[in-house]
């Protein structure tokens, strides 16, 4: 008897978490059906003779996941693995930095300072200047340079040559250490290089005078920029209408065709330093269609192959106009337009599938009637 009635409580409670899942399982609110409940009276579920009686003592303490998953995380171990990935990724290696100035020109006249800071960037990338033990090596003994709590003195009597700062830092947990090569060094011109547009596009639009700006810097032998000036000349005097003003290129009239002159920029020292650019001022037109990709394709067995083909069009310089569109066609040797099985041309992404036949055809990309390109493309069979 007593078995008997422990079996049909066990059956009842059975019936009762049954209930308890399906409310839970419920689909949401939005959720097409039938909706169950949110709320209902947990007693009147439960029968009578099960009220305030509490759960059998054979499913006390019985959590919500099998023995086996009881203490583990809910993720999947693949998903676990991937979450710990993305976590990494977020985070960067600790370390320091120093910040200052590498190449150092010994000075003319007074004594100069440079200062030099420690940043250190943690786990998550964010940057703080901390205070950090310094470190000097004086590496070629040179003359003329001291370093003391992150400043580095150097006086007109310095010596060319190459020291090393270093600086450690600890943050109480771990150690970390950095050290920087400083050249100090008497400067030298070696170079002198002159920037600007190359090239001058004119319009219909345009009205003179047409002024255009240029740049020259003087070079040390670090590849460093020096204050020094230059002087700008023609490459030729022949340009009536062409003044220029330390830089700055005038003209007084817009030339009918094709202008090419020369800048030059010269620095006189001991010796000589210059650096020279041919300018073209011209008016652009689109002069022909550059075609690019694959010019031999194989057939696939099964399925198909995609190629894209791009198409520049260019002026008669070579120069590549922005903004531009063509449109595309699949010719025969003729230049007429043919269809062929298996091959498909869509903007210049051609699909080529296994009906296709072995032989050639070409790619057509046209800007204009009398612009265009053409390239030739040769199927096989692998």
């Amino acid at each position: 008897m007593k078995k008997r009635v422990l079996i049909t409580l066990a059956l009842i409670l059975i019936l009762v978490l049954c209930f308890g899942g399906l409310a839970l399982a419920a689909p949401p609110d939005h959720a097409g059906g039938p909706k169950l409940a949110k709320e209902y009276d947990q007693e009147k579920l439960i029968p009578s003779g099960l009220q305030g009686k509490g759960i059998p003592p054979g499913l006390q303490k019985k959590g919500g996941l099998p023995p086996g998953m009881q203490g583990r995380d809910i993720l999947p171990p693949g998903i676990q693995m991937r979450f710990a990935e993305a976590l990494e990724e977020r985070l960067v290696e600790s370390k320091l930095i120093i910040s200052g100035d590498r190449f150092i020109v010994i000075p003319d006249d007074e004594a100069i300072t440079v200062d030099y800071d420690v940043i250190f960037i943690d786990e998550n990338g964010d940057e703080t200047i901390v205070t950090a033990d310094w470190g000097f090596n004086n590496n070629d003994e040179i003359d003329g340079v001291s370093f003391e709590n992150g400043i580095l003195e150097v006086s007109p009597d310095a010596e060319s040559g190459t020291i090393t700062i270093s600086a450690v830092y600890n943050t109480g947990e771990e150690e970390f250490s950095k050290s920087i090569e400083v050249t100090v060094y008497s400067q030298e011109v070696t170079s002198v290089e002159i920037s600007g547009p190359e090239y001058v596009e004119l319009s219909d639009e345009d009205e003179a005078p047409l002024v255009v700006k240029y740049n020259a810097v003087v070079k040390d032998q670090e590849d460093r920029d020096m204050e020094k000036e230059v002087t700008w000349v023609l490459g030729s005097d022949d340009y009536e209408y062409i003044d220029l003003d330390n830089g700055e290129v005038t003209l007084s009239e817009l030339p009918e065709e094709d202008l090419v002159f020369t800048l030059k920029a010269i620095y006189v020292d001991d010796e000589a330093y210059y650096d020279e650019l041919e300018v073209t001022v011209y008016y652009p037109y689109a002069d022909e269609v550059l075609i690019t990709g694959d010019e031999e394709i194989a057939i696939p067995l099964e399925g198909e192959i995609e190629k894209e083909y791009k198409a520049l069009v260019v002026d008669q310089l070579n120069r590549e106009i922005q903004e531009t569109e063509v449109e595309w066609y699949l010719t025969d040797e003729n230049g007429e337009i043919i269809e062929l099985n298996g091959v498909e041309l869509d903007n210049g992404e051609l699909v080529v599938t296994g009906e296709a036949e072995e032989g050639s055809f070409w790619l057509w990309a046209v800007y204009e009637e009398d612009v265009f390109g053409t390239f030739e493309v040769t199927l096989y069979h692998d």
